[in-house]
């Protein structure tokens, strides 16, 4: 039957100080009542700790069977009288008890309180975004959009009222700064950098305790989370202020690095703590850090703007930049579109897409200010580097320029011992490829016409050489013939897939199976070919070959596209694992799933599973368990005698490269078997791997690994 319900108890959830860091425990009153729909924006209020509702505040709401997890469609359920925190809507229950699961703000796109990928919400702020607080120990900015809160009511009878505790999915950092000195401090910015991210844009899985996290994108989410005090927080002098910022739940592990900064005008100051145990960030809790103000002496981080306008032999200290360039004898550093060399005859230990700081002294340069001897602090890695059109050159005699830009030039190139030149009909002057990092690659373009695109590095030889840290040397007379990737892993319901061809000259391509199909299946220069094929009703997978020819390359190339075999229903489990107590401890579905396994250990279990994993490996939104470590096998066996002999015909594993192992060649077997068809990992999206096990007598499953790999679940099809 259709029913329209009204929940009272959605009392505010109350964030509890780290004091004793108990669980919120929130007033409950609800009952049932009829009553209207009504539509309104999201949006709540804070009052104090406690966040309150507003009229018209909207929710996602989720119910199933008691027990289940057939969850129904996202019914939108309004704050109607924020006064007694009724909200209400309608739903379509037939069964005597339900569970209920409500989550704040209302998303149209969440399809499930066990959300991995339909729906995401904002945590803290987004990536590229700062938390604004009004001043010192204001909370206002504690509620809203940004700070989710979630609750579960379970096994409720349909004649009885819902009564549903709202707890926060945020963790609040206090930073309790401390001004010891006899001035008052204006505080412009703090940040609070953790071992993870913290802050951005989540799928949400608040189907249980405790919630799992998943990333909407690699680029949306981030390890450093940002507080801007509006119009700048005057702390006292000898007087101590608040400031909060909201983050993603997480655990730091014991020698994790914790890092505040604090912005206040031209001075920066940090603390750096270095973890001597666990430290638990959990929702709903205010977890305080204390900060002391001294009055110094502290070091300054200059932009790089800045820098360039202070004097040779300063002392330098920069704030966070990117690296953009590299040589053999330093990097190029990337601020607001400015650019800077920080130059070292060693060489510097950073890759482009690092995030750095820098510390040295200003030198000087074939007329360019550059940062010299530096000592180079790797902050995070593998940002994108977006580079601006550079310019182009027509002859070289004619350029100058007081700073470092991208430039471009194409000439004949001419290698004489470990000197690079580019020389141009038109120009006196030559370019100078400086210090490459592949000297013996550039050797063989000795006599050709190249294309050389880099960053202007000044004059040197008494004006007659452009310098340049080249990013790009292309040789045009070259023919380019790249295809990715070869290897290719579908589903038995999967109907198409693509593969990319990047080339500069025609090229073709066929398939071995008149089931697979190409489009375009020829070309000139770049393009995505898609592939399109029916689903595979059998239970048995099947491979497809095809050839891409470049005739002026004289190359083919040969793309394997496997897809898996249709699992076959019937009987069947899942099993599912926990959080080890001990090395003893067996794995169960009764504890914390999200262990990591270390490398070369065996851990058994005597216990069958029958429920999906449902928590968040480290904190990190992956809903998993880690096999071994980067470069490392490892093996896990689960011992299945409680459940007698078991008779398989499949094993499905659900799995993925960890990424920390990225880069390694990671294989998986079960009880001795490769997969049926042995795909490469991803380490971004899961796949399901089947293994053909057959086995009348199966009393144990070893799973066997050759890196670091993340297990979603494993399922003994019989």
């Amino acid at each position: 039957m259709k029913r329209a319900f009204l929940f009272a108890g959605l009392v505010a959830a109350t964030l509890a100080g780290v004091g004793c860091n108990k669980e919120v425990e929130p007033d409950v009153s609800s009952k049932i009542t009829e009553i209207v729909l009504n539509n309104g924006d999201t949006r709540t209020v804070n009052d104090g700790v406690s966040t309150r509702w507003e009229n018209d505040d909207a929710l996602n709401v989720f119910y199933a069977v008691a027990g289940s997890t057939d969850y129904s469609q996202n019914n939108k359920f309004t704050v109607d009288d924020a006064s007694t925190n009724h909200a209400t809507g309608t739903a379509d229950l037939t069964a005597s008890s339900y569970d209920w699961y409500l989550l704040y703000p209302y998303e149209s796109q969440i399809t499930t309180p066990a959300n991995s990928g339909q729906g995401y919400l904002t945590v803290g702020s987004a990536a590229d975004e700062v938390q604004i607080q009004a001043g010192p120990d204001d909370m206002g900015h504690l509620s809203g959009k940004n700070l989710p809160v979630y609750g579960i009511a379970k096994d409720v009878p349909v004649n009885q009222r819902v009564e549903i505790s709202m707890k926060h999915v945020t963790t609040v950092v206090a930073v309790n700064l401390t001004n010891e000195t006899d001035q008052p401090l204006t505080v412009n910015r703090i940040s609070f950098t953790a071992p993870e991210d913290i802050i951005g844009s989540y799928y949400i899985d608040f189907s249980n305790k405790p919630l799992g996290f998943k990333e909407s994108g690699a680029n949306d989410v981030s390890n450093t989370a940002t507080l801007e005090v509006a119009g700048g927080g005057v702390v006292a002098a000898g007087s101590t202020s608040k400031f909060y910022l909201a983050i993603k739940p997480f655990q730091a592990k014991a020698k994790d690095k914790l890092v505040l900064k604090v912005e206040a005008g031209d001075t920066v100051f940090e603390k750096e703590v270095t973890l001597p145990t666990t430290v638990r960030f959990d929702p709903g809790h205010i977890k305080n850090l204390n900060l002391t103000h001294t009055g110094g002496p502290y070091i300054k981080r200059s932009s790089l703007a800045e820098i360039l306008t202070m004097s040779v032999d300063e002392d330098v200290h920069t704030q966070d930049v990117l690296v953009v360039g590299k040589y053999a004898r330093g990097i190029m550093l990337a601020q607001n579109g400015t650019y800077l060399l920080a130059f070292d005859d060693a060489g510097v230990n950073a890759k482009l897409g690092d995030i750095v700081t820098v510390e040295g002294k200003v030198g000087e340069s074939s007329g360019l200010k550059q940062i010299d001897n530096p000592v180079v602090t790797v902050v995070s890695s593998n940002h994108d580097v977006i580079l601006p059109d550079p310019k182009v050159l027509s002859n070289l005699d004619d350029y100058a320029s007081d700073q470092v830009e991208l430039i471009q030039y194409t000439g004949t190139m001419k290698v004489s011992g470990s000197s690079y030149y580019v020389e141009m009909d038109n120009s006196t002057r030559k370019g100078s490829i400086q210090y490459p990092i592949d000297p013996e690659g550039m050797a063989a373009l000795d006599n050709k016409t190249i294309i050389a695109t880099g960053f202007f590095t000044g004059l040197t030889e008494s004006g007659s050489l452009v310098g340049m840290m080249s990013t790009s040397i292309f040789d045009p007379s070259a023919v380019i013939f790249n295809v990715t990737p070869l290897q290719i892993s579908v589903t038995a319901a999967s109907t198409s897939t693509t593969f990319s061809i990047k080339a500069n000259a025609a090229w073709t391509v066929t398939s071995d199976n008149a089931a697979f199909t190409v489009s375009p299946a020829s070309g000139d220069g770049n393009a995505t070919v898609r592939v399109s094929f029916p689903t595979n009703e059998s239970t048995s997978g099947r491979v497809a070959h095809f050839t891409a020819t470049c005739p002026d390359a004289g190359v083919s190339k040969v793309i394997t596209l496997t897809q898996a075999g249709a699992i076959p229903q019937g009987d069947g489990y899942t099993l599912v694992f926990g959080n080890k107590a001990s090395n003893t401890a067996p794995l169960n579905s009764q504890t914390k799933a999200g262990t990591a396994i270390s490398s070369g250990t065996d851990y058994v279990t005597t216990q069958p599973f029958t429920v999906n994993v449902g928590n968040a490996y480290y904190g990190d939104a992956q809903n998993c368990i880690r096999i071994g470590k980067s470069g490392a096998a490892s093996k896990l066996t689960i011992e299945l005698s409680d459940l007698g002999k078991v008779t398989a015909s499949r094993i499905v594993v659900k799995c993925k490269k960890h990424t920390g192992s990225k880069n390694d060649n990671a294989l998986l077997t079960v009880n001795g078997y490769g997969p049926q068809s042995p795909a490469p990992f991803s380490d971004m999206i899961p796949s399901e791997l089947v293994f053909n096990v057959s086995s009348p007598a199966l009393e144990s499953l070893v799973l066997e690994g050759t890196a670091a790999i993340l297990i979603y679940s494993i399922t003994v099809i019989r």
